[in-house]
């Protein structure tokens, strides 16, 4: 069965929204959107969603969960289900590099939007790497883990979905793989204050052209639209896609679009 994409949109017209999904469409993606006319009330509503919706798929389906106002889809869906099963979880996870406005934090730190994960990767004996801090915007899973997860949050009372998942992580880490090298799911944080916050980590998160001509990550994200340098990063993305479609690079050469470890060469995860 091929994966489906879940993104929780409550307007039925938005504009970001709208070209979100449009790229989705022009890379094959069965898509499912919840929360229509739904009133916003906190992240508690899209992880009310995504629970019911979760309960609706067969549990072995592989679903990837999508904010929609600030992401892109750059790669097709063929290969996905095989990118999934390389991270070796039943729940993928997007990693980003900061932690509520921080790149380090203490190891017990639990603040309202976010936690360290240090509990998490000294159950996995992972050295944490340059993004190790989750990011919720984009999470992939079979449809029982996640409808697990996501019951779980409630009952736990985690209002903020990025916080919940996080904490769910600590709790079950074998339940749960990071990107965080952004192989399957990107979540960049370049734009912020210009790139030069710390420019020898964000360097390393910008957006490529590998991704954008469909050989990267399946999934682009750029969360934090409030900030202008992400705006800017998040237009400069939106300007190349609406101009370049995602297959444009390799229909130069007549070639299909690539599987995933067609060389047999990727490191375990």
């Amino acid at each position: 069965m091929n994966p489906v994409l879940v993104s929780y949109e409550n307007e039925k017209s938005h504009e970001n929204s709208e070209f979100f999904f449009e790229t989705a469409r022009q890379n094959g993606w069965e898509m499912h959107q919840v929360g229509i006319g739904e009133k916003w009330e906190g992240f508690s509503s899209k992880v009310k969603q995504y629970r019911d919706v979760c309960a609706t798929y067969d549990k072995d389906r592989i679903l990837v969960l999508s904010d929609a106002r600030d992401v892109f889809c750059v790669r097709g869906s063929q290969a996905f289900t095989a990118a999934f099963q390389y991270a070796g979880c039943p729940i993928l996870v997007s990693a980003e590099l900061f932690c509520q406005g921080r790149m380090d934090v203490e190891d017990d730190f639990v603040g309202v939007q976010s936690a360290s994960l240090t509990p998490y990767f000294k159950h996995r004996g992972i050295v944490p790497g340059l993004r190790k801090f989750v990011n919720s915007g984009l999470i992939a899973g079979r449809a029982g883990a996640l409808y697990a997860m996501w019951t779980w949050i409630i009952e736990n009372n985690y209002k903020d979905d990025q916080l919940g998942v996080a904490m769910y992580m600590n709790a079950f880490p074998q339940r749960v793989a990071l990107d965080t090298d952004a192989i399957i799911l990107h979540t960049s944080s370049y734009g912020i204050e210009g790139g030069v916050y710390h420019i020898h980590k964000q360097k390393l998160d910008a957006p490529t052209f590998a991704e954008l001509f469909g050989c990267g990550a399946f999934f682009l994200h750029i969360p934090g639209l409030r900030l202008k340098g992400q705006q800017f990063i998040y237009d400069c993305v939106k300007r190349h896609l609406q101009t370049h479609p995602s297959n444009e690079l390799v229909a130069l050469y007549g070639k299909p679009m690539p599987g995933w470890d067609e060389f047999k060469d990727l490191k375990p995860f």
